[in-house]
């Protein structure tokens, strides 16, 4: 098996296990544009403290959808270049979104919150 082929395995059954734990961090493309997987194990209490904070019931509308996912993806991209010391930027492929995907999984989810909710609220 080439080296190529192997790696291609592996990053398959990782992505598998990742979204089997909920640890998937991005949604696939979707008609409304919505970037961020909310079922993530540390993304849902943030988009729960979210709601109740702005007293939402139900599904939150599209412009408050991107509103917090930017909001989210900021605070991530700050944590990353404490963890790393590097930037993220896009593509966010291989290493790098293992590492993304490791830094969302140990982000403080308090902190998160707050600055999250002092960011949602400066744009309100």
């Amino acid at each position: 098996m080439s080296k190529t082929a192997h790696f291609e395995i592996d990053y398959a059954v990782r992505a598998a296990e990742r979204k089997k734990q909920k640890l998937e961090v991005f949604c696939p493309p979707n008609k409304y544009g919505y970037r961020l997987n909310i079922s993530n194990a540390s993304i849902l209490p943030i988009y729960e403290a979210y709601k109740k904070h702005y007293n939402l019931k139900g599904a939150i509308s599209d412009k408050q959808r991107i509103d917090l996912e930017n909001a989210i993806i900021r605070h991530i991209a700050r944590e990353y270049k404490l963890m790393y010391n590097d930037k993220l930027c896009e593509p966010i492929i291989g290493w790098r979104l293992e590492q993304l995907i490791e830094c969302v999984r140990v982000m403080d989810i308090k902190k998160a919150i707050k600055a999250v909710l002092q960011s949602t609220a400066q744009n309100q």
